[in-house]
């Protein structure tokens, strides 16, 4: 197992290892090239607006792709060298857009090679953290990455905005601040090379680090958890603003407004993770559950601008809970060795949730209403199911299970 000690370095080299650590959770930010998806639209009037949206979405697939296997690649290359190539990936696969933007079919293959850049690092922020940091500063980390991933990931939404004013093209020169993020990751992180085939858990005694039927159940159903999650919340975050227009309550300026206010608190909520989740303890996720059902009510019964900006605050309590705390319970779970592995169920379940939210609302025009006030009054029921179903799992399943010989590779 990797086992770093973090106290051996000086005050300064110990705070780049955490801006390094902390900046790969910005990798996942490949939508911030959305706000100029309708100036590309102009730019190629005869191209379909399906590949149009496959801007946004072909990413998400690659990063599904690379995150299921990024835990192989990890147990065999050191993690800070798979970091590395992955950064020059997304940066190449990112800037690269500025230079190759002559035809539809050049930015999709680019956006490719953003998203297997960002999936094959995905699962390293909560694996590098479990390597590097224990005990109380792991929590801690979790939550200062989850805080810093959202604030960041709205400042260079802005910035992307800004540079795409003159031309649309400049806003992929937004991915050139990951340069600096290459340099201080190569410099500052120490060397994180694969586990030697055993783990320490608590003792002395040397453990398999493969996973056993029991611990490969437990993940799946993280991986699953975090699918529907992401999947149900999507829809809040896609149809907030259709609501709002189409009710009348206001115009996109207030939902800005609400889902900054949600960012905010997010990023505040980060901070403080580890005090929160020491107080919710093992029931963190069936809090987020409710407090989402309650975003989705406070919306449906809307009739002011002043519910948009409750549900906006609301909704970021959740954000700033749930992804730190699903990575904190698959660490629960997994060998103390095969951290990278485990952080791929969660990142797995969250890109396949967010691709095929998409799709949630063809389905309910298959069996009848798909109309957005049916969508919001079915996440208030969904979200109730899932608070049921994650205190059972906390109840029934606990996630700190004893390792056997039975282990399974």
């Amino acid at each position: 197992m990797n086992n770093i000690q973090i106290n051996q370095y000086s005050k300064s080299k110990i705070f780049f290892i955490k801006v390094a650590v902390l900046c790969i959770f910005l990798m996942k930010g490949v939508s911030v090239i959305n706000v100029v998806l309708g100036n590309i639209q102009e730019t190629f009037p005869d191209v379909s607006g399906t590949l149009i949206s496959a801007i946004s979405t072909v990413p998400v697939i690659f990063m599904f792709i690379m995150s299921l296997l990024s835990g192989k690649i990890t147990q065999k290359y050191d993690k800070k060298n798979v970091l590395i190539v992955a950064t020059v990936i997304y940066i190449v696969g990112g800037v690269g857009n500025y230079f190759f933007c002559s035809s539809i079919y050049q930015i999709l293959f680019m956006r490719a090679l953003l998203g297997i850049g960002a999936g094959l690092s995905a699962p390293l922020t909560g694996s590098i953290i479990a390597d590097i940091f224990e005990g109380k500063e792991r929590t801690k980390m979790m939550g200062y990455a989850n805080a810093v991933g959202s604030i960041i990931t709205s400042v260079l939404q802005y910035i992307t905005g800004l540079l795409s004013v003159t031309n649309w093209r400049y806003a992929f020169l937004t991915y050139g601040i990951f340069i600096i993020i290459l340099v201080i990751q190569i410099f500052a992180l120490p060397s994180l090379k694969p586990s030697d085939g055993t783990a320490e858990r608590g003792t002395k005694a040397a453990v398999p680090v493969s996973y056993t039927s029991s611990q490969r159940l437990r993940l799946f159903l993280v991986g699953a958890f975090c699918f529907v999650y992401l999947m149900l919340t999507m829809v809040y975050n896609m149809k907030l603003s259709m609501f709002v227009v189409g009710e009348g309550i206001g115009d996109g300026s207030l939902v800005g407004s609400s889902m900054s206010i949600s960012t905010f608190v997010a990023f505040g909520l980060g901070l403080v993770f580890a005090s929160v989740t020491k107080f919710l303890g093992k029931y963190t996720l069936t809090v987020c559950c409710l407090i989402s059902s309650v975003t989705f009510a406070i919306v449906l019964f809307a009739n002011s601008p002043s519910m948009i900006l409750i549900a906006g605050f609301v909704s970021g309590l959740q954000m700033g809970l749930v992804t730190p705390s699903l990575q904190m319970k698959a660490l629960a779970i997994c060998p103390g060795g095969n951290t990278t592995s485990a952080m791929s169920y969660v990142t797995c379940g969250l890109f396949l949730g967010q691709f095929c939210a998409t799709f949630l609302e063809v389905i309910f025009a298959f069996f009848g209403d798909p109309s957005i006030r049916v969508l919001f009054a079915f996440g208030i029921f969904a979200f109730l199911v899932l608070a049921v179903l994650a205190l059972l799992w906390t109840i029934f399943l606990p996630d700190n299970i004893p390792e056997t010989n039975s282990a399974t590779t």
